[in-house]
């Protein structure tokens, strides 16, 4: 059965003087000399390969096409840099939380 709603999940990393973009749902990879670059060919690539799978030529063939996966190296890779960014925005939130907190404090008792 197709799905309905679709989340893909990618990720783009520099390697030497190339951006490399990856996606680790439909294992679909593409290389460019910009960031900008990259991430349109990778969307590009993604709509392309999606609409294939879809509506297109390949719609027989959807089900498989839209459960390929990225090698494992790829999905651990992405869910690595997941959560150190994450974990860098919640250290980032709390400890400004904590120091916005501290100033505000000790601005209202200097003025005591």
């Amino acid at each position: 059965m197709l799905k309905k709603n679709l989340t893909i999940r990618s990720y783009i990393t520099k390697q030497d003087k190339l951006w490399v973009g990856v996606c680790i749902d439909l294992s679909l990879a593409t290389q460019a000399d910009s960031l900008e670059e990259c991430r349109h060919q990778l969307e590009e690539q993604i709509e392309s390969y999606l609409f294939d799978a879809i509506e297109g030529e390949d719609k027989e063939f959807s089900e498989q096409l839209l459960n390929r996966r990225a090698p494992l190296s790829q999905v651990l890779y992405y869910h690595a840099f997941s959560l150190l960014a994450f974990l860098h925005l919640t250290r980032c939130r709390l400890f400004g939380f904590v120091d916005l907190f501290v100033k505000k404090r000790s601005l209202s008792h200097s003025h005591i």
